[in-house]
């Protein structure tokens, strides 16, 4: 960045000299070079937020390409389908006990990191687990 002139557009930054870019690479975003200072360069992020980032960074000149991308109409669930993304099913339309089941499902699938989460989650937890425990409808003698 040492060799950018001031004003200049980039994207693509390096937080760590050598790391590779870290900051600004999202379709259609760019950051502004604002000034220079002693080893550091003041870069104006898309966020408004000004970083200071180490002259030896790495960036890119010029706007992230495809800047369209948040404009594109997929048109239909088929398009989305392709793209591996499954269909979204609000926890109202369903079931009572379905949206439950989908709740703990959606719980376990990401990591416990808000412990007032985790004491909501995990007595239905339980519950699940008591009722996948208990005999089958014809009682514990019934074959196959």
């Amino acid at each position: 960045m040492s060799c950018i002139p001031d004003g200049t557009f980039i994207h693509a930054i390096e937080m760590i000299p050598g790391k590779g870019a870290q900051f600004v690479r999202a379709a259609g975003t760019q950051a502004q070079l604002m000034a220079k200072e002693g080893s550091y360069a003041l870069v104006k992020m898309p966020s408004g937020e000004i970083r200071k980032v180490l002259k030896e960074c790495m960036a890119t000149i010029g706007q992230m390409g495809n800047v369209e991308h948040n404009t594109i109409n997929l048109g239909k669930a088929g398009r989305k389908r392709h793209l591996g993304i499954r269909p979204t099913v609000r926890g109202a339309a369903m079931v009572s006990k379905d949206a439950q089941a989908a709740e703990i499902f959606n719980a376990l699938s990401q990591p416990l990191s808000d412990l007032r989460t985790s004491a909501r989650i995990l007595p239905r937890l339980r519950f699940v687990q008591n009722l996948s425990s208990q005999d089958g409808p014809r009682g514990p003698d019934s074959g196959p």
